[in-house]
């Protein structure tokens, strides 16, 4: 377990999960000013797909790795180390939403795009599993 640390510092570093953390705050502070704001008439419905549509932009863009060489060299499978950090962004993209005060069918939204995200990312390549993601939550705010 401890032999495993370094590697786990090392992914996280790659992925700039700093990154997603701060873009994944801003857009709860985002979400909390709209909702203090209030959202024009009629455009409320629509627009519980915007910010899911957004947090999973930010986690499909995390999931790629910026030097995918070192994965391929790795002495360990970065599977189950990849699933964590995916979900846990999911998780935390959740928490943020609860804690600006969005109601749960953002949460829904967002868990449900990660879902459709992680299902087509086993069967092709991550950048090109959140093209057809996007797409999706996009056609459903028609």
């Amino acid at each position: 377990m401890i032999a495993s640390l370094p590697c786990i510092w090392y992914y996280l570093r790659t992925r700039r999960i700093g990154s997603s953390v701060i873009l994944l705050g801003l857009l709860g502070l985002g979400t909390r000013l709209w909702a203090t704001l209030g959202a024009p008439e009629g455009f409320a419905a629509e627009t519980r797909m915007v910010p899911a549509l957004v947090a999973i932009s930010i986690i499909g863009i995390q999931s790629e790795s910026p030097c995918p060489i070192v994965e391929r060299v790795a002495s360990t499978r970065m599977t189950a180390l990849r699933l964590a950090h995916l979900g846990g962004l999911l998780l935390l993209s959740s928490a943020v939403f609860l804690l600006a005060g969005q109601d749960l069918t953002v949460i829904r939204n967002t868990a449900g795009l990660g879902g459709i995200f992680l299902l087509l990312a086993l069967f092709v390549d991550a950048s090109l599993a959140l093209l057809p993601t996007l797409m999706f939550g996009a056609v459903s705010m028609l």
